[in-house]
């Protein structure tokens, strides 16, 4: 508790006071946490770090005696103060047998229960700084006795008088000398040769008198005499200190290992100079070797995943077919080996970019709950086949705007639940999400993913993140699998900073659980960064009523196949081309609503038709680009949105995620010949726009009259409406929700040949895609002004006279 943050873990069964000591704490600057429950409380303490933890002592199950019990027993270093509000079943010696740091009686004041804690705190300071210190002095002995015991070179201390009064055991190695022979001896007589003796008596007086020489504080090269007779070169290194006198200290080194070295270094240079060439080629070779290796998994990945497009995709189509009950049962036989397939060969290559430090995380906003609650329906299914439960608990403190990687969260959830479903025969597989901690930026989540499965034995589960590796490997296994979905799953939790763990019992069931940091999102406005993926039942002609046109970009004919039957059933006319050239002299002359653009095609690829297509001096470069790549490494899907393309869709295709896609930039804006916007229905797009194009709207009517008057009863009744709706959706900063009501108005108005207003309507959705909430705000008064004279214009054709210039009087609200 020295530290300036103090951490308290509050645990009391009565909910109302334990609120009450946490709020104040808090207004006291603590960082407090509380939880209900001791075991809970043991818990908290293994995965997050406290400095001190209150309890109260009456509680069910654990009382808060055994409580601190347990704490001092296995986290030392943490506080305890315990509360109290009667003695019937304890006394002043049970608290003190625990070695509780303090305890206060209830009812207490606030301010006593902050003094009790600073007063530990203080405690804990000084018992800290007292420990520090006396390590420090011990550290000093023990590093001065290492030095003077243990170096391997010799220290000789000499006195004034030139006598030795040190000899470590070092000098007794090197000049061979033992340490009684020396004591007491003048030094120069017997390790010094006779021919450095005149030197020597020359700066002795002086170092006597001042202590100082030319030798001091330099390091010289000699040699010794050993006992035996016998020369040695040695280092010298040489100091003075005063002690009632100078004495001096002498480092001596025995280089004879080092001057044999010498000999051979311009040798071993060579050799060094030579291992390094031969090292640099090698380091060359290995990057050509790990640049090959991403290309063939690259060429691998496209390779499978097209003729797997074509299979998945074509089963797809087959099974929206009239089937008998065989033909059916075999066709989902079929769908679901080739979805097994796409798994398997997925995790291989996450397994593969992950070795090589090539997968990169996404960052991006999402809605927790929104999350969890598609995953627990895609979920579901399979559990329901199985007779299991799947249930999902989330805590209401969570903040549900997060920033972070969704599809890989999904992705770890998808493996910890599937393998939960996969290992239990019956009962249920639980998700549960809590929060641990969290600041302004940040929160910090625990996911726990539990199920009433088979379990997993004790000595089996150091081997269940290790890679390829399984917890049944025999030959006659039940369960199936690569044993790299774990090794995934661990990997992606770290990447994303997090740490994950497992508990299971033989029998009993099995629980994953993992912390990560998500960010928060900040703002009242929520981008939409990943495209919806819609439910299946609401994909049939889904565009059928929108006259989308498409250009699809794709060599292999199979894929094309089911491309064109997927745009088929959604309601899309589209044309097919084969290669990057085609595309674009068809751009030039169609006009088409959208690209799909396969990434790998002859002549010319995906990507570089991209570029071409962003390069073209025409608007036709404005056209949204979906990129369809087979190849899952080195960045792929990046590559596709540095050349150019809106977004991408991975092969195989899925029906729901293409349809997501083609929604989200479809809603963008419609876009005619070129890529241009329409500019008006008269088909120039110049000059001085009409309030009301009235006989553009009856010609599209083919004159009729009374039709024609019911659609402008409609449209002015049900217009006010829309333009609230606007208004609310920008009032709240909700810029997706204006973008789509702003395209509304924008349609309904060139229905009726509301020309004025429906190029007004379209600026203001142009703003709105761009998160331009302050332009489209001061573009609502406009807005309505436009509606107001397109009603007046409409009313006169009827003789209606009396009309409010303005704007009608529904629009205000």
């Amino acid at each position: 508790m020295g530290s300036e943050k103090t951490k308290i873990l509050v645990v009391d069964d009565e909910e109302s006071l334990s609120r009450l000591v946490i709020r104040f704490l808090r207004s006291a600057g603590y960082e407090c946490t509380s939880t209900n429950d001791p075991l809970s409380a043991l818990e908290m303490l293994q995965e997050d770090n406290f400095n001190l933890v209150i309890s109260d002592i009456t509680m069910p199950g654990m009382n808060g005696l055994e409580l601190v019990r347990k704490i001092g027993e296995s986290h030392t270093g943490i506080d305890t103060i315990l509360m109290t509000g009667n003695t019937k079943d304890y006394t002043y010696n049970d608290i003190v047998a625990v070695e509780a740091s303090d305890f206060i009686g209830k009812p207490f004041v606030l301010a006593e229960l902050k003094a009790k804690i600073e007063r530990i705190r203080r405690e804990r300071k000084t018992l800290s700084e007292l420990q520090k210190a006396t390590a420090a002095l011990q550290l000093t002995l023990n590093r001065n006795r290492a030095i003077t015991e243990s170096v391997r070179d010799a220290i000789v201390m000499v006195d004034p008088g030139g006598v030795i009064s040190y000899w470590n055991p070092a000098a007794e190695r090197i000049l061979g000398y033992a340490k009684e022979e020396t004591t007491g001896r003048n030094l120069h007589g017997f390790i010094v040769p006779q021919r450095y003796q005149a030197a020597y008596e020359t700066a002795w007086p002086k170092f006597v008198e001042s202590g100082e020489g030319e030798a001091i504080g330099k390091t010289l090269e000699f040699e010794a005499c050993r006992k035996d007779g016998g020369e040695i070169p040695v280092e010298l290194s040489l100091s003075s200190f005063y002690m009632d006198g100078w004495h001096a200290v002498g480092l001596l080194r025995d280089i004879t290992e080092r001057k044999q070295a010498e000999k051979k270094l311009g040798e071993i240079n060579r050799e060094l100079e030579m291992q390094t060439r031969v090292a640099k080629e090698m380091a060359s070779q290995a990057q050509m070797a790990s640049q090959a290796k991403s290309e063939f998994l690259a060429n691998m990945s496209h390779e499978i995943r097209t003729p797997l497009n074509g299979i998945i995709g074509m089963t797809g189509l087959l099974l929206d077919t009239e089937l008998n009950e065989k033909q059916r049962r075999y066709t989902e036989m079929l769908r679901a080996s080739g979805e097994t397939l796409l798994g398997l060969i997925n995790n291989i290559l996450d397994f593969s970019k992950i070795e090589a430090r090539k997968l990169d995380l996404e960052v991006a906003d999402f809605d927790l709950s929104a999350l969890l609650a598609d995953f627990s329906d895609f979920m579901a299914v399979a559990a329901h086949k199985k007779g299991l439960a799947l249930l999902c608990t989330l805590d209401p403190r969570i903040p549900p705007l997060l920033r972070g990687d969704p599809g890989r969260l999904g992705q770890i959830l998808t493996n910890l639940v599937g393998n939960g479903i996969k290992f239990t025969p019956s009962g249920k597989v639980e998700i549960l999400v809590s929060l641990i901690s969290e600041t302004a930026e940040t929160a910090i989540l625990r996911f726990v993913v539990r199920d009433t499965g088979i379990g997993i034995p004790e000595e089996k589960r150091s081997l269940l993140f290790e890679k390829f590796s399984q917890v049944d490997a025999s030959t006659t296994r039940e369960y199936g699998g690569t044993g790299l979905g774990l090794s995934i799953v661990k990997q992606l939790v770290e990447l994303m900073g997090g740490k994950i763990g497992v508990k299971s019992e033989c029998g009993c069931g099995t629980q994953f659980y993992f912390t990560i940091p998500l960010g928060k999102q900040t703002g009242s406005a929520r981008r939409e960064t990943v495209s919806p993926v819609l439910p299946p039942d609401r994909l049939a002609g889904l565009f059928a009523d929108r006259k989308v046109h498409v250009l699809l970009a794709e060599d292999n004919f199979t894929n094309q196949q089911v491309s064109l039957g997927m745009l088929e059933k959604l309601g899309i006319k589209a044309d097919t081309v084969a290669n990057g050239v085609e595309a674009l002299e068809a751009l030039e002359a169609t006009p088409y609503d959208i690209v799909l653009m396969d990434v790998q095609m002859p002549v010319m690829d995906g990507l570089e038709a991209t570029r071409r297509i962003r390069d073209l001096q025409s608007d036709v470069r404005s056209v949204p680009i979906i990129a369809l790549t087979a190849r899952a490494v080195q960045g792929d899907c990046g590559e596709c949105l540095k050349a150019g393309m809106n977004d991408y869709v991975t092969k195989p295709v899925a029906l729901p995620k293409l349809a997501g896609v083609l929604q989200k930039w479809l809603s963008k804006g419609r876009r005619t010949h070129r890529g241009r916007e329409d500019k008006g229905r008269d088909g120039n797009g110049t000059g001085e726009l009409p309030v009301w194009a009235r006989e553009g709207m009856l010609k599209r009517l083919m004159g009729d009259a009374e039709l024609e008057k019911k659609v402008l009863d409609a449209f002015l009744l049900d217009l006010p409406g829309q333009i609230r709706t606007l208004k609310q959706y920008i009032e709240s900063g909700d810029c997706r929700g204006a973008e789509l009501q702003a395209h509304s108005i924008k349609s309904a108005c060139a229905n009726v040949g509301g020309e004025k207003l429906r190029v007004w309507a379209m600026e203001m959705e142009r703003s709105l895609s761009t998160d331009d909430l302050g332009a489209a705000a001061t573009m609502m008064a406009g807005l309505k002004t436009r509606f107001g004279a397109l009603k007046k214009a409409i009313q006169a054709s009827k003789g209606e006279r009396k009309v409010n210039t303005d704007e009608d009087s529904d629009c205000r609200r």
